[in-house]
């Protein structure tokens, strides 16, 4: 039961992700200033700390119950 609620939520991020390109109207012009250099670097490296973090604390449970057994 589990499945096609994950493949939903899968097809609902696909087409928010497609949606967004379509309205900017696939311009080519980069969503970061390029001239902020290390800045923009900085912002990605946060986000993608803090979304390991956000995966890792939700997955937790799954890998403490598989010791368990």
């Amino acid at each position: 039961m589990k499945k096609p609620r994950l493949l939903i939520i899968s097809a609902a991020f696909v087409m928010a992700i497609l949606a967004a390109a379509a309205w900017d109207g696939f311009s080519g012009r980069p969503l970061l200033n390029p001239e902020l250099g290390d800045v923009a670097l900085f912002i990605f490296v946060i986000s993608g700390a803090l979304a390991g973090f956000m995966a890792g604390y939700a997955l937790r449970k799954y890998r403490a119950e598989k010791g368990r057994r």
